[in-house]
């Protein structure tokens, strides 16, 4: 992703400035009020490489719900409260919420509930570059044979059939 590309840029700003510094990043407090402490994954340019990793949009959460449900949960939360929600606005998320790291669908049960990391980037962008983005990632997906799968666990060298990385460039895209 390029920064200054005319029709995607808002989005490959925000997981630029996600990568770069991730605790200026909103969410900044969970729903308890503590602050999130992030790293994120899926990082191209940084070694070690740790991946995202594809999931399929029906997996289940230990405790049986939809992880999806989980990512809607925690959006609904958090993107209404962010600076420059408007009309033309959505809520872009990274990770994407395709990936098991996904806001809401990271995380483990603590007394037998589902504790989210809340290791998220939140950003308000225009509708155009939120859509125009998320169609790339679906060809990225596609084109490059990034499976969904349930496994979220790899190995240098070993990576699974759903790991991928993502790398943003600076300047507009080559025509």
């Amino acid at each position: 992703m390029y920064t200054e590309d005319p029709f995607r840029g808002e989005v490959a700003r925000h997981i630029r400035d996600a990568f770069q510094n991730p605790q200026a990043t909103d969410p900044k407090l969970d729903r308890q009020g503590q602050p999130i402490t992030k790293k994120f994954p899926g990082n191209y340019d940084v070694i070690p490489r740790a991946p995202l990793t594809r999931r399929a949009n029906s997996e289940l959460a230990p405790d049986g719900v939809l992880l999806n449900g989980k990512n809607r949960t925690q959006m609904t939360w958090y993107c209404p409260n962010l600076t420059g929600a408007g009309p033309g606005k959505e809520c872009d998320e990274y990770p994407f919420r395709s990936a098991f790291q996904a806001l809401g669908v990271e995380g483990s049960m603590v007394n037998n509930v589902w504790t989210p990391t809340f290791n998220a980037s939140l950003r308000m962008v225009s509708e155009a570059h939120d859509e125009a983005a998320g169609f790339d990632l679906g060809a990225f997906y596609s084109r490059y044979r990034v499976f969904t799968s349930s496994s979220r666990e790899g190995g240098a060298g070993n990576w699974p059939s759903n790991a991928f990385w993502v790398r943003i460039r600076a300047g507009a895209p080559p025509s």
